[in-house]
């Protein structure tokens, strides 16, 4: 499972900056 920093940082545009949010998005994304 590959995250490229553009999902990164869609993430945290989206979450905030908060890690687990983030991880938890990308992982919800990527699934």
């Amino acid at each position: 499972m590959g995250v490229s920093r553009q999902q990164v940082k869609e993430a945290i545009a989206k979450v905030g900056n908060n890690r687990e949010d983030v991880e938890a998005y990308l992982a919800h994304k990527g699934k």
